[in-house]
């Protein structure tokens, strides 16, 4: 199963300005992201979900066991 990050999504439509996250992994990449909108309590429901194997965040997409951090840039 793949999530959608919760309310961590982007949509070419939306024209609000945009949120930069930077996260970081357990495998050592640290990328910066921009999504339209950013929950962290949806977000921490989302990586503590066993059943989820995959997240996609923007444009990328994490195993969800090797997410370290995400934090608001």
């Amino acid at each position: 199963m793949i999530s959608s990050g919760g309310t961590a999504k982007t949509t070419s439509q939306e024209t609000q300005e945009m949120i930069k996250l930077e996260i970081s992994t357990h495998s050592g990449d640290v990328d910066t992201v921009e999504v339209n909108s950013y929950n962290a309590e949806e977000m921490a429901t989302e990586l503590n979900n066993h059943e989820i194997q995959a997240i996609a965040i923007g444009d990328n997409v994490y195993s969800r066991i090797d997410i370290k951090n995400i934090k608001p840039k």
